[in-house]
């Protein structure tokens, strides 16, 4: 009877090394495979959500697919589906709050939104999640001159992005900074861009 080439005892460790060098040469195809397993199981189960009235009374139904979103970036932040993810976590989020009003919820939507502009500075999301930013002030907070300091940084920061004209937009609406507040209001946008530089993360 013909034996398989792992079945030998001679070649069981020719064969564990070839295994050994195939799992270091492709981690990032198994982790894509595992992080897009997430990503579709997260999207689904929004989807029911969204067609559910019943579902969507209930609180932990909101956090189940926020969770399943943000497990995605957690374990896998280099995946180039984790910036996507964590879009999607902030904007359930809110319409979390929209439900809720808690404030819990916005703060939680507002980490989101600020973890995916810090960290991912190249993504196509990060100008959209630091308009939202903007817009959780502005709209939610009632914090003007926080709100103006989030637009502000979208053409500084995103020149190329779809958002800087909304963004403009928004400026052009909110009352400027004091001259008094000015320069502190400079040292804020000179820190976020420092702070953005350096918790970048390359997918």
């Amino acid at each position: 009877m013909k034996q398989f080439f792992c079945n030998s005892t001679k070649r069981f460790p020719i064969c564990l090394s070839l295994l050994f060098i195939f799992l270091i040469q492709e981690p990032s195809a198994f982790a894509k495979r595992s992080a897009e397993d997430l990503y579709r199981t997260a999207k689904k189960n929004y989807t029911e959500l969204e067609q559910s009235p019943e579902k969507e009374k209930f609180r932990s139904q909101w956090e189940r697919v926020i969770h399943g979103f943000l497990m995605v970036a957690d374990r896998y932040p280099k995946s180039g589906l984790a910036d996507d993810a964590l879009y999607q976590a902030g904007m359930v989020t809110l319409k979390l709050r929209q439900i809720s009003r808690s404030s819990r919820d916005t703060e939680s939507s507002l980490q989101i939104f600020e973890r995916l502009s810090k960290t991912y500075p190249v993504s196509r999301y990060a100008d959209d999640a630091q308009y939202m930013i903007g817009e959780i002030y502005r709209t939610i907070k009632n914090a003007p001159e926080k709100a103006y300091t989030a637009y502000a940084e979208i053409p500084e920061r995103f020149p190329k992005g779809d958002m800087v004209k909304g963004a403009k937009d928004r400026l052009s609406e909110l009352p400027s900074p004091a001259p008094e507040k000015a320069e502190e209001f400079e040292k804020i946008l000179k820190k976020h861009k420092a702070e953005y530089t350096t918790h970048r993360i390359w997918i």
